[in-house]
């Protein structure tokens, strides 16, 4: 709950932080690469070890007994990382960037870690659905408290187009508006650039400026009394029932 009694929406979820090759850290390479030891081609999504400037197979590198778990199961490879006496994270270099791609682990933990995902993938998937439950009660009453922060800024705004605002500015993911840190908190500020948004799209010429090949910047100066009338309107004005 926030200081101010409204409904906080969950968590915007983190953007991943920045991977850096550590030692010990095995790479998935992306073109051919030959062994600095055993002199054997590691073909391009295969899987190599740099010990400083020098590439091994995983063979040379004493991880030739590992298996690959790709990401994606969290319980699998958290079980199978904790019964795995060795391991090593996989990375790829993807847009100028490392991303993780899964783990290696021994296959004795990985068979392990499938029995009691196994096991207990009815208790998971039944906790998964109830979570999800709860996270969509908490964003309905989020829109719904954003709505009627928006009315309270907004009178004039028809109380359609209230909701349609609330839902495009708040949609989950999104990186809108209705998603940033301030608009958590109902700051006008923020309330304020969702409707300006709607308005620019849905009640000015903005999107056929657009589509005749102006810019953004373009378009957006050109509408820009426009929505600046529509909004006074609808601060001042109570919509007629």
């Amino acid at each position: 709950m926030s200081t101010n009694g409204a409904t906080a929406p969950p968590a915007k979820p983190r953007k991943r932080a920045a991977l850096k090759l550590k030692e010990g850290a095995v790479l998935v390479p992306r073109h051919a690469v030959k062994c600095a030891q055993c002199r054997v081609w590691i073909v391009k999504g295969g899987f190599l070890q740099r010990q400083g400037k020098r590439s091994y197979c995983l063979g040379c590198a004493g991880l030739g007994h590992l298996v690959f778990v790709p990401r994606g199961d969290i319980a699998l490879t958290r079980r199978a990382s904790k019964h795995s006496t060795r391991q090593a994270i996989v990375v790829r270099r993807m847009r100028g960037r490392l991303e993780r791609q899964g783990t290696l682990v021994e296959k004795e933990a990985l068979q392990r870690a499938e029995l009691e995902c196994e096991a207990d993938a009815t208790v998971r998937e039944r906790a998964r659905t109830k979570a999800a439950v709860r996270r969509a009660i908490v964003d309905e009453r989020y829109v719904r408290e954003f709505t009627q922060r928006l009315g309270e800024l907004f009178p004039g705004c028809p109380e359609a187009e209230r909701e349609t605002i609330a839902k495009h500015a708040c949609e989950k993911y999104s990186g809108r508006i209705g998603r940033s840190a301030a608009a958590v908190r109902f700051d006008p500020e923020a309330i304020r650039v969702a409707v300006h948004a709607h308005i620019r799209h849905n009640h000015t010429r903005y999107e056929d400026l657009l589509a005749s090949g102006k810019t953004r910047k373009r378009a957006r100066s050109a509408v820009h009394d426009a929505v600046k009338k529509v909004a006074q309107r609808w601060r001042t004005k109570t919509p007629s029932l």
